[in-house]
C-alpha cells in the first residue's frame, strides 16, 4: 500500500486515483502468490513495475481532459519538465502540482518555466533543441572529394562551434536579434586557419569577432 503510490508517482507524473491503486494492488497480490521461491514482496513489486513501464501513461505524455479543456496541474508540470528538463517532473514539482493551484494559472506556469530555465539541465536541453532545429548533425556528413588537404576533424569543430554559439546566446540571456546580427563566433584549432586567427589549444575553443 505504500510501495505502489510511491513508485508510480515519477513514471506516471501524477498521483494515482483510488481505483488505479486498487487495480495495482490486485496485480501485486497476483504476483506475490503466483511466483516462488523469492519473497512475496519481490515478485509482487516486480509485476507492478513491469506493468507500469508498459503503460501508455508512462510511455506517452498524455492530455486526458475534455476536448478543448486546459491542461491539469499535473499535465502542465509534465509538459514543462519534459520540455525544459528533458525528463519527467521531480518530486518537488509533483508536490507543487498536487498541493497548490499555482500551476493552474498562466503566471504560475511561467514562474515554473523560469525556474527550470535557470537550471543546469536547461543548457543541455536548449543545446539539443538548437541542434535539431538547425540540423547541426549534418556537419558530420561534409566530405571534400579530391581535396587532400581537407580534414574530417573540421566537421566536429563546425558542429561544436555552432553549439557553443547558441549556448552563449542562451546562457547570456540574449535573443533572436543577437542570433541574426551577432558577429561573434567560436572556433577550434582547425578552424583558426580558415579565419586567420590565433589557434586555441588543441581540443579547446575560442570566441572572437569573425
Amino acid at each position: 500500500a505504500g510501495f505502489i503510490p510511491t513508485v508510480s508517482r515519477r513514471p506516471y507524473r501524477l498521483t494515482l486515483t483510488t481505483a488505479d491503486l486498487a487495480t495495482y494492488m490486485t496485480l501485486y497480490n497476483q504476483g506475490s502468490w503466483l511466483m516462488v521461491p523469492r519473497s512475496a514482496f519481490a515478485y509482487g513489486a516486480s509485476l507492478v513495475i513491469r506493468a507500469m513501464l508498459q503503460s501508455p501513461v508512462f510511455l506517452c505524455r498524455t492530455d486526458l481532459g475534455a476536448k478543448g479543456a486546459a491542461l491539469s496541474s499535473y499535465e502542465r508540470a509534465a509538459k514543462l519538465s519534459l520540455w525544459l528538463r528533458g525528463t519527467g517532473p521531480d518530486d518537488k514539482t509533483l508536490d507543487l502540482a498536487a498541493g497548490t493551484a499555482k500551476l493552474d494559472t498562466a503566471d504560475g506556469a511561467a514562474a515554473l518555466a523560469t525556474t527550470m530555465l535557470g537550471e543546469a539541465a536547461a543548457i543541455f536541453v536548449m543545446r539539443q533543441f538548437h541542434g535539431e532545429w538547425l540540423h547541426f548533425g549534418d556537419y558530420e556528413q561534409i566530405s571534400k572529394v579530391n581535396v587532400s588537404t581537407y580534414k574530417a576533424s573540421l566537421n566536429v569543430e563546425y558542429q561544436e562551434s555552432s553549439y557553443r554559439f547558441f549556448d552563449n546566446i542562451f546562457t547570456q540571456g540574449l535573443g533572436m536579434k543577437d542570433v541574426l546580427l551577432s558577429t561573434t563566433g567560436f572556433y577550434g584549432a582547425g578552424m583558426a586557419a580558415l579565419y586567420g586567427v590565433t589557434a586555441p589549444a588543441s581540443g579547446s575553443y575560442a570566441q572572437s569577432d569573425l
